[in-house]
């Protein structure tokens, strides 16, 4: 139980930084411009994902140890 969590929880985290990172390079300011114009709304679809990825993950986490393990 505890190695799926902590795979889990890596991926997750390894797909916060790599968004982030993707989010506040400089690059991304020069070629999307409105970018930082809608960062409200940006954050609240990122953030919705996230939460989204994280029911997803535990409800599949749930399944495997019930009923595969």
């Amino acid at each position: 139980m505890l190695i799926p969590t902590i795979i889990i929880v890596t991926i997750v985290l390894v797909g916060l930084v790599g968004t982030l990172l993707i989010g506040f390079s400089k690059e991304n300011a020069k070629t999307n411009t409105g970018y930082s114009a809608r960062t409200n709304s940006n954050w609240a679809r990122l953030v919705a994902l996230y939460v989204l990825s994280a029911i997803v993950l535990v409800v599949i986490l749930i399944i495997v140890v019930k009923y595969i393990i």
